[in-house]
């Protein structure tokens, strides 16, 4: 770094003495010894900050006795090293700032317009390069960007901010008067996380951030109310943001106090006490001690600390067990924890157990027998094979082989599930007569069927019966239920041969069975012969004809002759309403908020030069949900919303509204984000489902079309469609 700034080999021997504090060791967690406490009794931790780091700031210059000198802080206590002056004795009565580059102190005198580098043990000042311009007669502030080697200062009477090269004091300009009006401007601080000078100015309480290439205050906060004190100097430490409190009496800087700042809420919390007697004019923050914090690791219940940010506080489990507490130091190069184990004893009389377990306290949970079941609960303890004495005790098995209920050693028929005796059919036969019909199945041979005893001609389970009196059993023909037939034919059971129109193809074969066709053409291929075929070009199996005028509604919608604006196969005038336009931006209902009227029925003019138009292309239906909501002339690749409402805006006239006119009001449910693509246009199916329940059978819903759009000429960064009524039917 010194090489790099290209310091003087006399400056060298400064960095011994205001980089010592580098080599010490970093903070750890001592989280304490572990413990056991009687459930619900509360433990009491006893955790360690190990190598802490002591609160120690430097600021310049004293009040009377230490008028002049460099003040330290550490830990409450105070030494000053100065007077600080040149070689020749020459004062450095008005240090109004201090920073630390590369281990060297360096100092900014705004009475003498001097940068200099400064010994923070003797109080030795090198100046360094000549004295500033006049031109900079009262430089504050001074901020090191160490990544981009930068050195900043701010001139309180320009208003200006200043680069100054460290090896030379020569000064250069950042932009020109950029904090001009204000007129409390002292401190200066750079943060490399965003690139931004920081800077209070204390006459109107704003916490600036300011751009360190042009010097523009790029963001300001308002500071919280700070009566009798002022903000003199900031320095960040760690990332976070500190500054010099000066305490004024009569107007005159007495003491200081070192602060927290938010710079994002202005906010400021005051670390440690008063630094007395002093003008406290610059800022070198040195050490702040680490926070820490308890927390839960692991354990069956929940941890709650009576205050997580003290070392010695109490803690209470909701569950007894072995919970793990983790403490947590925050040092500068991240976190450290360390680990305890407290137990939460619910049997603090039992050595051998912490919960009461099945057991209890004081009765272990044994499974001698290795069961399943604990001792405690095991009727049979040394049997694996029982809980409870049963029919047989213990250790005699009471198995029941057959699964029937009776154990083994009181079954006369042990493999027999059906049986406990003999009986007339033996073990493993069974004395039962299935079908009912008063003999035992041992003694039958059709033991299933109840109305036979000898399979007779069509066998067990098959009544000899002829169904269709054709003389045939049923179980010697094909066609047991159609008296015409023994075999089904090409048509089938059921299914006459005939050929009813006489060309030679039976009619279950024929595409057209009252028209004679034998060559059988089908032009369209669906499976309907081009004879009888009401729209032989298109394929229409279903030979739909809505209008019964023997023209079928795929020729009619494929011709033109009729519409099907929402591509579901049936001609419009065979369906019902789809809705009613109103609200539009065409100068029939609210003036246009940028004079941009839009095309009839549409929407006040867009970019695109017309106006967005809305409209239905499905049906009302609830129950089919078939509504098919249609955007047209919208901007193209710009995100959209569909929305509904209970009522319409002005009756139906809208209000403006962005760049267009705002059609609904009253109850108001939104549908999610789309982008009108390269087409400029979107569509929306399925709103009653989306609509959660409020679309219901005989409801009236209004809709309308939010869209992005930049239209020339106007400020409005959005625009709007006509709106769309619909009366939902069941």
């Amino acid at each position: 770094m010194l090489q790099q700034l290209g310091l003087p080999l006399a400056l060298v021997a400064l960095c011994v003495t205001s980089g010592a504090d580098s080599a010490r060791s970093q903070a750890a967690a001592e989280a304490g010894p572990s413990q056991s406490v009687a459930h619900p009794a509360p433990a009491t931790l006893q955790g360690q900050i190990l190598n802490p780091t002591a609160l120690e700031w430097w600021t310049s210059d004293g009040n009377n006795a230490t008028e002049d000198h460099l003040l330290k802080w550490l830990n409450a206590a105070t030494t000053s090293v100065g007077p600080l002056q040149d070689a020749i004795g020459g004062l450095y009565g008005y240090p109004t700032d201090l920073v630390e580059i590369g281990g060297v102190m360096y100092g900014v005198d705004a009475t003498r317009r001097q940068l200099y580098t400064l010994n923070t043990s003797t109080g030795l000042v090198t100046p360094v390069g000549a004295p500033f311009s006049t031109n900079w007669a009262n430089v504050h502030g001074l901020a090191w960007d160490d990544a981009g080697q930068r050195l900043f200062a701010i001139d309180l009477v320009r208003k200006q901010i200043l680069r100054i090269a460290p090896t030379t004091g020569v000064v250069t300009t950042v932009g020109f008067s950029t904090l001009a009006g204000l007129t409390g401007l002292r401190s200066l601080a750079y943060r490399a996380s965003d690139d931004r000078l920081y800077a209070v100015d204390f006459n109107s309480g704003q916490l600036l951030r300011v751009h360190p290439t042009t010097g523009a205050i790029v963001q300001s906060v308002a500071m919280a109310p700070n009566p009798g004190a002022r903000v003199e100097e900031l320095a960040f430490h760690g990332g976070r943001l500190y500054g010099t409190n000066g305490l004024l009496s009569a107007g005159f800087l007495t003491a200081g106090q070192l602060i927290e700042i938010d710079p994002d809420s202005g906010a400021w919390t005051a670390l440690g006490g008063v630094l007395n007697d002093c003008s406290a004019h610059s800022l070198v923050v040195k050490g702040i001690p680490e926070t820490f914090e308890w927390s839960q690791l692991s354990g069956p219940g929940v941890a709650s600390f009576v205050n997580p940010h003290a070392l010695d506080t109490q803690v209470s489990f909701s569950a007894p067990g072995v919970y793990a507490l983790r403490l947590t130091v925050f040092t500068l190069s991240g976190p450290v924890d360390d680990v305890v184990e407290v137990i939460s004893d619910a049997c603090p009389g039992d050595p051998n157990k912490v919960l009461p377990g099945a057991c209890g306290c004081g009765v272990a949970d044994l499974d001698s027998d290795g069961d399943g079941a604990l001792d405690c609960f095991d009727g049979c303890p040394a049997d694996p094979a029982k809980l409870e004495p049963g029919a047989c005790g213990c250790g005699v098995a009471d198995l029941d082989s057959d699964g029937d209920a009776t154990p083994d050693c009181l079954d006369g028929c042990p493999l027999d599930p059906a049986k406990l005796e003999p009986g007339l059919c033996g073990c493993g036969a069974p004395d039962v007569d299935d079908d009912g019909d008063g003999v035992v199945n041992c003694l039958e041979q059709c033991p299933a069927d109840p109305l036979k005893l000898d399979p007779g001609a069509c066998g067990c389970g098959v009544a000899d019966v002829d169904s269709d009196g054709d003389g045939a059993l049923d179980c010697l023909e094909s066609c047991p239920n159609d008296p015409l037939k023994l075999e089904p034919g090409l048509c089938g059971c059921g299914v006459s041969e005939a050929d009813s129109d006489l060309d030679g193809l039976v009619d279950c074969l024929d595409n057209c069975p009252a028209l004679s066709n034998p060559t059988q053409d089908d032009g369209d291929g669906d499976t309907v012969g081009d004879a009888c075929d009401n729209c032989p070009l298109h394929p229409n199996a279903t030979q739909l004809d809505c209008d019964g005028d023997l023209a079928g509604d795929v020729c009619e919608i494929e011709s033109g002759a009729e519409l099907d604006l929402n591509f579901n196969g049936v001609p419009d005038s065979c369906e019902g309403p789809s809705g009613t336009p109103f609200c539009f931006g065409d100068g029939t209902g609210a003036a246009c908020p940028c004079s941009n009227p839009g095309a009839a029925g549409r929407g006040c003019a867009n970019s695109t030069g017309v106006g967005s138009r809305l409209v239905n292309l499905g049906g009302v239906s609830c129950a089919l949900d078939d509504a098919l909501l249609s955007a047209s002339d919208l901007p193209l690749n710009r995100p959209g919303i569909f929305y509904m409402g209970t009522e319409m805006k002005n009756g139906g006239a809208g209000a403006p509204f962005g760049a267009g006119l705002r059609c609904l009001s009253g109850q108001l449910k939104r549908f999610g984000v789309q982008n009108s693509g390269a087409s400029g246009s979107m569509q929306r199916a399925g709103i009653v489902a989306l609509s959660n329940g409020l679309i219901t059978p005989g409801s009236n819903w209004y809709f309308q079309v939010w869209h992005r759009d930049s239209l020339a000429g106007c400020s409005k960064q959005f625009n709007l469609s006509n709106g769309w009524w619909i009366t939902f039917t069941p």
